[in-house]
């Protein structure tokens, strides 16, 4: 692990250090290169963390005017890099946290990031104050949205939202449509205009899995300017040639009907001993699911084939025990809130707490604990 040093006066910063750096990044294979990025970010985001759960005591003390700032912002900007919004987050949970010892304890040390303790501030009391850190610190950020809005749920304090999708110039991770510019703008500036509109589920769910198909075969993220770019294209195409998918169509059908009539000739071929997935279940799981998460009024499209029997206890993969989720609810379900996990998703149960005396409980928990480790990369 690379060494983290406290004062910036310390740090190598010699020419000869330098570039003895640059030569060895060259020298770096991909794969090196990217664990050294992990490892730096990884130590990036805790001293942010721990720089962040200062702010709200040095908002109390004024500290900030002590020693010559104007403001709190101006404070966290140029000592952390926070940004603004990051800062009124973090001095927003610390409010909230005033009177909750066990969850302003975890802003304040850093153990875990004020956008997942953001997640649960709205049902956090003096009562649920220790089991929500003891959560904060159990779940992953998805597994604690998940489990956030089934507490809503049960509580019926849970809002519905309208189906929608906003299409803009940037998608979910920032990647702008610039080169749509030169395409659809040619010769004037780019003025992006924002258009929403309701969707039917059904229709949502399709477009999402066209959308996560797309940057499959991409091979990376796609906004939904850039999405309906290739369906324009596609369409101007059809048009032009007259060209259909009905053979494409066709085919997609008759796999989905093969896919039911192998699972009998699969039958003597599930108790396998290694972890990978025959495709033949992959198959047979897909056309169950259509592509999209098993879980309950959930469109998402699938990312994870989670073995509800447990693989570690069964060593087999019986498409039966199998079931496609979107990775929120894979982690949820892996964490062991669901009592008859065995049973088809739209019976699922939901529990409060995980049964510590199941069979599935210790590893769970030894999934959760190689999931949360972090990646040291030795340079």
């Amino acid at each position: 692990m690379p060494a983290v040093h406290n004062d910036i006066l310390k740090a190598p910063a010699s020419r000869a250090s330098i570039s003895e750096t640059e030569q060895h990044l060259a020298d770096l294979t991909d794969s090196e290169l990217y664990k050294k990025c992990q490892n730096y970010g990884l130590n990036a985001r805790t001293w942010a963390r721990k720089f962040a759960g200062l702010l709200p005591e040095v908002q109390r003390r004024q500290l900030y005017k002590k020693k010559g700032f104007h403001s709190i912002y101006e404070f966290a900007k140029q000592l952390g890099g926070l940004s603004e919004a990051s800062i009124n987050k973090v001095l927003n949970l610390g409010e909230n946290f005033k009177d909750k010892p066990a969850l302003k304890s975890l802003l304040e040390n850093g153990k875990v990031g004020w956008s997942k303790l953001e997640k649960i501030a709205s049902i956090a009391s003096t009562i649920n104050d220790a089991n929500l850190a003891q959560k904060s610190l159990q779940l992953s950020t998805r597994a604690l949205e998940i489990y956030v809005q089934q507490i809503k749920k049960t509580s019926h304090v849970s809002n519905a939202k309208n189906n929608s999708i906003i299409w803009q110039d940037c998608n979910q991770n920032g990647h702008s449509d610039k080169n749509l510019a030169p395409t659809y703008a040619p010769n004037h500036p780019l003025n992006w205009n924002n258009l929403s509109f309701k969707l039917h589920p059904h229709i949502e769910r399709k477009m999402r899995l066209i959308k996560q198909q797309l940057e499959q075969e991409c091979k990376q993220p796609l906004s939904w300017n850039e999405v309906m770019a290739k369906f324009a294209e596609q369409f101007e195409s059809k048009q032009s040639n007259g060209h259909t998918k009905q053979t494409e169509h066709k085919q997609i059908v008759e796999t989905c009907k093969n896919c039911t009539q192998q699972e009998e000739d699969t039958k003597e071929t599930h108790n396998i001993t290694t972890r990978y997935i025959p495709a033949v279940v992959h198959a047979i799981i897909n056309a169950r699911s259509g592509g999209t998460c098993e879980f309950s009024n959930c469109n998402k499209p699938a990312t994870i084939y989670h073995h509800t029997r447990r693989f570690a206890l069964r060593k087999n993969h019986d498409p039966n025990f199998i079931v496609a989720l979107c990775t929120g609810h894979e982690r949820f379900v892996q964490a062991g809130f669901i009592e008859n996990e065995e049973n088809l998703p739209s019976n699922w149960r939901v529990l409060s707490e995980p049964d510590p005396t199941h069979k599935k409980y210790k590893i769970d928990r030894r999934v959760a604990e190689l999931r949360s480790a972090p990646l040291y990369y030795n340079p």
